[in-house]
């Protein structure tokens, strides 16, 4: 119904629906121009909303000011067939931009910025509003931004229940506790200076879960226990320099080797090295 692109179910829309979000009205906007055109889209954008149900806004202020700037009208200085060319290449442009701003508004930035947002969301709820506005995930982005700043919990359970999720071939894998007290028990013997970052990625398998482990640290400790990757100490960068150097062939090999490697750090990029290395002059 939001996307179904005629501006009377829009209107309604504005007028039911107590908190707005800036990027489905966007995306709704967008609709109702594809549909019935730039000019019912405008008139969406100024319709009267006096009657509405709540007294807060209909629409989003940021939301509302993109789109008046997408959809804004130039003034004509043609007349007859050379007038309808220009306002139908104006609405075509006009079109163009507000599928520009839906773009950027859904793009992953701006979904992290969503996510902080939560807990001002007004209480349950939440997870459909998400996942209606369809924002675009950059796991990586999510994961880095997660080891800056955690995610409430809420947040982290939503998170887990999404398509994708890079810790879902882990039995019970979670942002949260990494699914396996051995991760968090290396974490803990590090910090007390037990053993070292060198001993566990020379040790520790399989390779993939020392990744994601080491870039996510432990939320509930994250002063005292950053991602390991962070350390000074940290080998990684030494080790892939040694094994894998600016070899790009080698590189795409452990890539695609890390998902189901059985052993270790050095083991999975020594093995991506060797696969890669060209075959001797003669050889065979």
């Amino acid at each position: 119904m939001l996307e179904s692109g005629q501006a009377d179910v829009a209107v309604e829309l504005l007028k039911a629906i107590r908190i707005p979000s800036g990027l489905l009205q966007l995306r709704m906007l967008l609709a109702v121009a594809r549909r019935d055109g730039v000019t019912a889209a405008r008139e969406v954008l100024a319709a009267d909303l006096s009657d509405r149900r709540y007294k807060a806004s209909a629409w989003d202020p940021a939301a509302h000011q993109a789109a008046q700037a997408a959809l804004a009208t130039t003034d004509g200085d043609g007349d007859g067939d050379a007038q309808s060319v220009l306002d139908f290449h104006w609405a075509a442009a006009a079109v163009r931009r507000l599928a520009d701003v839906v773009a950027e508004w859904s793009g992953p930035e701006r979904w992290i910025s969503r996510l902080r947002e939560v807990p001002l969301l007004g209480g349950g709820g939440f997870e459909a509003k998400l996942d209606a506005e369809r924002h675009t995930v950059d796991w990586s982005l999510l994961l880095e931004e997660h080891q800056r700043s955690a995610f409430p919990q809420e947040v982290v359970k939503y998170l887990e229940k999404l398509p994708g999720y890079p810790l879902r071939q882990r039995s019970g894998g979670s942002w949260a506790d990494n699914g396996d007290d051995h991760w968090r028990d290396l974490g803990a013997a590090l910090a007390a200076g037990e053993t070292t970052l060198d001993n566990i990625v020379a040790t520790a398998q399989p390779a993939r879960e020392v990744l994601w482990v080491a870039a996510l640290g432990y939320p509930d400790r994250a002063a005292e226990q950053p991602g390991w990757w962070q350390r000074p100490d940290n080998p990684l960068p030494w080790l892939c320099a040694d094994l894998l150097g600016a070899e790009l062939d080698a590189w795409q090999v452990a890539v695609t080797l890390l998902d189901d490697f059985p052993g270790t750090l050095p083991e999975l990029l020594g093995t991506a090295a060797a696969v890669s290395a060209p075959t001797p002059a003669g050889a065979g």
